[in-house]
């Protein structure tokens, strides 16, 4: 369950960061298509942070999962300002992972 969680976690981080042009151009400086995916990027980034929450509470109480949904948020967080900080062409990848992540523990 957890690893559902934290896959929507960091998928949301990935998805929220690349809503801002800066971290956008970042990973796709040739594309000029930041004004179509934005709002996308938002809605669907916005969506699965909160739907992270609910592996959380699933797997434990509404309160400790509140804080794992929370440590999950962060630890998130701090990969993807890795990998914009030093690898921002890699920030993609670091979706594929979230994207693994879930479907892991949805296949078992």
């Amino acid at each position: 369950m957890l690893s559902t969680g934290f896959g929507l976690a960091c998928l949301g981080i990935v998805l929220l960061s690349l809503s801002l042009k800066r971290h956008y151009l970042q990973v796709w400086p040739q594309n000029e298509n930041f004004r179509r995916w934005r709002l996308a990027y938002r809605i669907v980034g916005y969506l699965c942070v909160g739907l992270a929450l609910m592996p959380c509470v699933l797997a434990d109480d509404l309160w400790i999962g509140l804080v794992m949904w929370s440590s999950m948020l962060a630890a998130a967080a701090f990969l993807q300002t890795i990998f914009l900080t030093y690898w921002p062409r890699h920030s993609p990848w670091f979706a594929v992972v979230a994207v693994a992540l879930i479907s892991v523990e949805l296949l078992y």
